[in-house]
């Protein structure tokens, strides 16, 4: 069959589809000698292939069948934090982008702790952390094929990767203490600062 891909803008949904997802959602209809799948966006378009990627793993050759489809939830993805132990490699993090976006998974949030390569606070970076590189890889991956990465970042809890190396211990809440920085301290706001503006310059 011939696979026909229309951008309609006017793509009618039913009045159980939230405007928000609007532009995911997808009209396949598989006939006999062609393959029409309407779409009022790109990422409705994605989606819908996505759906016939999965009933041509099924059967060689699908029955004629009609699905219009849309999200219940704008948001549908997954929380990977990359210094809990498990830090994948870059290949490994491109592929997962890849398998989310063929369930129709549309972000990962992405919690570095101490894997981003801060230019500013080297000190910071783990050995295993991401390079520069690895992190525009994995966002023209991601843009690729729709997925949002949306960057997660311990602050005042949480900071043990921080305040474990000697430089930082003055902006810790308790003296001694690896867990919390001190929120009234000017110094950690810019310490902040400094980290978030390297991950949101990128």
């Amino acid at each position: 069959a011939d696979l026909v891909l229309v951008c309609d803008p006017q793509l009618r949904l039913p009045a159980a589809g939230r405007a928000e997802v609007a532009h995911e959602a997808y009209r396949l209809e598989v006939g006999p000698a062609q393959i029409v799948l309407s779409a009022r966006a790109a990422a409705g378009l994605f989606y819908g292939l996505q759906t016939l990627r999965q009933l041509l793993r099924q059967e060689e050759r699908p029955p004629c069948l009609r699905i219009l489809d849309w999200p219940d939830l704008p948001l549908r993805g997954l929380h990977l934090t990359l210094g809990s132990g498990h830090m994948p490699s870059p290949e490994r993090l491109r592929q997962m982008i890849r398998t989310l976006a063929r369930h129709k998974l549309n972000f990962v949030a992405l919690e570095y702790d101490n894997r981003f390569p801060f230019q500013r606070h080297p000190q910071l970076q783990h050995p295993a952390a991401l390079t520069l590189d690895d992190l525009r890889s994995l966002l023209e991956v991601a843009a690729n094929h729709h997925v949002d990465v949306i960057p997660v970042l311990d602050s005042l809890g949480h900071a043990e990767h921080y305040l474990r190396h000697p430089r930082y211990q003055h902006l810790a809440e308790e003296p001694g203490r690896v867990h919390e920085m001190c929120a009234s301290d000017p110094r950690t706001f810019r310490f902040v600062q400094d980290l978030w503006r390297e991950i949101l310059d990128l």
